[in-house]
């Protein structure tokens, strides 16, 4: 049944980013266990659900979000939380085998710069 307190549109829209997470990690990103696994954008709709699909496939996550979502990155499984706001992770050194970009802030090429040598990088598609 539909929670009381959300709107039919929003009801809609949970499978929808929930699928987009999925497609991203598992069929485009080719998750694997053990991964080190950046979502940049982790606290929006398809990053609240990638950080949890990531967990679940026995990835180690790093969720990239505001201040204010720290905790509920947290929350969800992250096991490491970047505030964009304060760092950059393009610039802080670490690599990660795959990364999930959700809201596009920064160009492919800048990505590379986080990726291990066999990393991948993997976006959502556009409908």
């Amino acid at each position: 049944m539909k929670p009381g307190n959300l709107s039919f549109e929003a009801v809609a829209a949970v499978p929808v980013a929930a699928l987009t997470a999925l497609q991203g990690l598992r069929d485009k990103g080719q998750i694997q266990p053990g991964q080190k696994v950046l979502i940049n954008g982790a606290s929006g709709g398809v990053g609240t659900f990638a950080v949890q699909i990531a967990k679940s496939f026995g990835a180690e996550v790093t969720a990239v979000c505001s201040t204010r979502n720290l905790d509920m990155a947290r929350s969800i499984g992250a096991d490491y939380v970047i505030d964009y706001t304060q760092e950059d992770f393009i610039r802080n050194k670490q690599r990660y085998d795959l990364i999930f970009a959700v809201n596009g802030y920064h160009s492919l090429s800048a990505y590379m710069h986080a990726l291990s040598l066999k990393g991948f990088m993997s976006a959502p598609e556009a409908p």
